[in-house]
């Protein structure tokens, strides 16, 4: 892109003035696995959402299926997989904090529904 700042670059600093409540899902990926074998993170991102139909799925995705994709090696696929992962543990963590005891049906599904998604 010459000397100017690329889209990736111009993406970090726009997430750290601003932060990343706005951006989108696609720049979210393009931000996790950057940018591989001259493709953009933004061309790449936007190919798993298509791919896989949305973030669900690209988070379901295993290594191997992102590593089939140019640009995506083992690194940029396990970064990507770490970053849904963490999502994920958060989320047990914060529905595990909020709910202390199971009452109702409701409150099991709210505890296991994340984790139990995948199978």
């Amino acid at each position: 892109m010459g000397a100017g700042k690329s889209s990736l670059e111009l993406l970090r600093s726009r997430g750290v003035l601003r932060g990343l409540d706005a951006a989108s899902e696609t720049e979210l990926i393009a931000l996790v696995i950057g940018a591989g074998n001259h493709r953009t993170g933004g061309a790449i991102a936007q190919e798993l959402i298509d791919h896989f139909g949305g973030l669900p799925g690209v988070g379901s995705a295993a290594v191997e299926e992102l590593m089939a994709f140019e640009g995506l090696g083992p690194a940029s696929s396990m970064r990507l997989r770490a970053s849904f992962e963490l999502g994920r543990r958060c989320i047990i963590s914060m529905r595990e904090g909020a709910i202390r005891k199971v009452r109702a049906p409701e409150d099991a599904a709210a505890l296991m529904t994340v984790e139990m998604r995948g199978l």
